[in-house]
């Protein structure tokens, strides 16, 4: 992101003649940039949504909490979803607001595409540390669990049919 930023300096020589090559350039890495962001949040996202499932399924299994283990993961989950969705969006409008300022169009100045290419630096660096948090929160969930399930001598393995009527696996 910030390559692609610095290189948008570089469109313009000092004598505000626009060099068409480092324009290309900025284009270029622009659509490899917004096409990144995209993919890395696609893919916390899917981790999140197969580590959630495996935290369901192991705490299903083991007869665990799930208020203690496959809800926070759902709501985790949730969370990365969002913040993906704020990410992808912010990229989104400077893509659209560099394509306004680009020079066949000239809807919007390129100090518009350039504030909003700032603001999109700074949510989407903050949505990646809030993202790695809830990354490490999760794995120390999976851990948890998994140390659990290794330190039972005896899985009892409950169908669901068994956990919506707890009366028959009394009898």
């Amino acid at each position: 992101m910030c390559v692609t930023f610095f290189i948008g300096f570089a469109i313009r020589d000092a004598d505000n003649i626009v060099n068409f090559n480092t324009r290309d350039i900025h284009l270029f890495f622009g659509i490899g940039t917004g096409m990144l962001c995209f993919a890395v949040h696609v893919i916390i996202f899917m981790y999140f949504m197969a580590t959630s499932r495996w935290i369901h399924a192991a705490s299903d299994k083991a007869n665990l909490d799930e208020k203690k283990y496959a809800d926070p993961s759902l709501k985790n989950k949730s969370k990365v979803l969002a913040y993906a969705m704020i990410a992808i969006v912010s990229m989104m409008l400077t893509m659209m607001a560099g394509a306004s300022a680009d020079l066949s169009v000239k809807l919007l100045p390129p100090t518009v595409h350039m504030f909003i290419a700032i603001f999109m630096i700074a949510t989407n660096s903050y949505i990646a540390m809030l993202q790695y948090s809830l990354i490490k929160q999760q794995k120390n969930m999976m851990t948890t669990v998994l140390d659990i399930l290794n330190n039972m001598p005896n899985i009892t393995i409950i169908t669901p049919a068994e956990k919506d009527n707890p009366e028959k696996t009394n009898q």
